[in-house]
């Protein structure tokens, strides 16, 4: 994805940059299923949904440059383990039912 970058917040001389993201979901879990606690709408345990645990895992990458008109800088990384996540899907009865 191309950003702009800057060598002070807001500051003068923007350089092109680049940074890349990939991340995946892997579902580990049994499926939890979720029952509203309530039929207000806008109670947050007004809440269906179906979810598991999962594991999460990703890398980065980014590009830029030192100073303007210096030599390119790059980095990039990537979880040594998979993180703990949560996939699924909800709907909390306010927009559908």
């Amino acid at each position: 994805m191309p950003v702009i970058d800057s060598f002070v917040i807001f500051g003068p001389n923007p350089v092109p940059a680049t940074c890349s993201f990939q991340y995946s979901l892997e579902a580990t879990g049994e499926v939890r299923h979720l029952v509203p606690g309530s039929s207000d709408p806008n109670d947050p345990t007004s809440l269906r949904g179906l979810f598991r645990d999962a594991a999460g895992s990703g890398t980065f990458s980014a590009q830029s440059v030192t100073v303007p008109g210096g030599p390119p800088f790059s980095f990039e990384g990537a979880a040594a383990v998979a993180i703990w996540a949560e996939v699924g899907n909800e709907r909390n009865g306010r927009f559908i039912h």
